[in-house]
């Protein structure tokens, strides 16, 4: 399978110019992005091909740790994973998760989330790799996490010479216990929950809810682009796709894979990347 390097490169040229500018006139607070204590849940990764087996064997679960202090910390989970580490200034630790993490085969409420504790602030980016394919995200930490979050997406194309099945999906986790969670899915799930239809679940500290769509009726662009997250208490929200094709159609795949920032950090000025000669579409 051919991977557009210019494709993916325009992707992440979006999301570098989605990002906020504060508010010149009010005295908007930064986005926090480091810090000792974190909760996130991982995504199914591009693991939906006819060769999921061999490329589930090839797989490289990262978590990165920088910081510039020296430190310790611990990683735990509900379903009974823990892992103890140290940092030092200026490097990098890397951290190899378990694969059984990951929401391969899940649905709806799951006790595999990760919850992250450090002696002193450190910044963390969570990395899904195989070869050809993969996507990182950086993870925020619990202080910049809100109640209030609307999912983005990108649709779906299935390359037929390669049987797959793509899935666009987000992970809500959850920070404390009893935190009540209100999610508006913009397409029916894979869970049969009806599009622009409110449901609500609880959720314990470290524990996960993943919507996936229903992509039955191809061809077609189920995005769950829209969909709206609402919580009593902060979540963690990271949308993704297994495996993208920009423009829709064109072959380039690779995984997506976002931690969503809470609407109460958003602004309204705005500074966008030019994407090279292109304005749509492109090899």
């Amino acid at each position: 399978m051919f991977r557009s390097f210019l494709s993916r490169f325009s992707i992440l040229l979006l999301v570098a110019g989605a990002i906020t500018i504060p508010r010149v006139a009010s005295a908007q607070a930064v986005l926090p992005r480091s810090g000792q204590s974190f909760s996130f849940g991982i995504i199914e990764g591009p693991y939906s091909l006819t060769d999921s087996a061999s490329l589930l064997q090839t797989t490289n679960l990262i978590l990165t740790v920088v910081s510039a202090y020296s430190g310790c910390g611990i990683i735990t989970s509900p379903s009974g994973y823990s892992q103890d580490f140290s940092f030092a200034p200026g490097a990098s630790t890397i951290i190899n998760l378990p694969l059984d993490l990951i929401h391969l085969n899940d649905l709806g409420k799951t006790n595999k989330g990760l919850l992250v504790h450090t002696t002193e602030p450190v910044n963390l980016v969570l990395h899904d790799y195989v070869p050809y394919a993969g996507d990182a995200t950086q993870i925020l930490p619990d202080g910049a996490l809100d109640t209030s979050y609307v999912s983005c997406g990108w649709g779906i194309w299935d390359d037929p010479s390669d049987g797959e099945n793509d899935l666009t999906e987000f992970i809500v986790t959850a920070v404390s216990d009893s935190t009540f969670v209100t999610i508006t899915p913009s397409v029916r799930t894979l869970l049969n929950q009806p599009d622009s239809v409110p449901f609500t679940v609880m959720l314990n500290r470290g524990e996960c809810y993943i919507v996936k769509a229903d992509t039955s009726d191809h061809p077609s662009d189920p995005s769950l682009s829209g969909s709206t997250i609402q919580s009593t208490k902060p979540v963690s929200v990271i949308s993704g796709l297994t495996c993208a094709y920009v423009p829709v159609g064109v072959q380039a795949c690779n995984e997506l894979m976002d931690e969503l920032i809470g609407k109460k950090w958003w602004g309204s000025h705005f500074m966008v990347q030019p994407i090279y000669v292109y304005d749509s579409g492109g090899e």
